[in-house]
C-alpha cells in the first residue's frame, strides 16, 4: 500500500517551500544542518520505506477528482480514494488536510460544516468551477507526463 505524504512544514519555511534567510533545515541523512529549498520529496536519494513516492500535485489532482463526484469530508475523499485504488493509495491525515487548504486558498474548493454519516461534525468540501478547470488542466498536464515517462520506458 503506498502512503501520499509531504516534506512536514517548519516555522521557518515559507509556502512556496524556501527557507527564511538564517533558518536551517538538518539534513535527512547525516542530521548536519543545511540551508537552500526545501523539496517536495526526495529524488533518487536512498530507498527508506517500500512506499513509493508520487509527483507533485498528485494528491490535490486526486482530491479534485474525488470532489467532481459531489462535496464530502476529509475522511470520505480519504477513504474512496483508498477504496477505488484498490488499497494501492493511502492517504495520511498529514498530508490531506494542508492539501485541502491549499485548494481552499486557491479558491479550487469551498467548505462548510455539516454532520456526517455518524451524526460528527465534519467540515465537507465541494469542487468550484475554478476547480473544475484546474483539475481539467491537471489531468491533461498528468497524461502528458505519463506519456513521456512512457516512451523513455520503451526506450532500449
Amino acid at each position: 500500500m503506498a502512503t501520499i505524504r509531504s516534506n512536514p512544514g517548519t516555522v521557518d519555511q515559507l509556502p512556496s517551500g524556501r527557507l527564511l534567510p538564517g533558518a536551517a533545515e538538518k539534513s535527512l541523512l547525516t542530521g548536519v544542518p543545511t540551508q537552500g529549498v526545501l523539496f517536495h520529496r526526495l529524488s533518487m536519494g536512498p530507498i527508506r520505506s517500500t512506499e513509493p513516492d508520487f509527483l507533485p500535485g498528485t494528491l490535490e489532482m486526486l482530491i479534485l477528482q474525488t470532489l467532481s463526484r459531489g462535496a464530502n469530508h476529509g475522511y470520505g475523499i480519504a477513504q474512496h480514494i483508498q477504496q477505488i485504488s484498490n488499497d494501492a493509495l493511502k492517504i495520511g491525515e498529514g498530508s490531506l488536510y494542508p492539501a485541502l487548504q491549499r485548494l481552499l486558498m486557491n479558491d479550487y474548493v469551498v467548505a462548510e460544516w455539516g454532520l456526517s454519516e455518524n451524526n460528527r461534525r465534519a467540515r465537507f468540501y465541494k469542487i468550484t468551477a475554478t476547480g473544475r478547470k484546474q483539475l481539467a488542466q491537471e489531468k491533461r498536464n498528468f497524461d502528458a507526463l505519463l506519456a513521456g515517462i512512457a516512451r523513455v520506458m520503451e526506450t532500449p
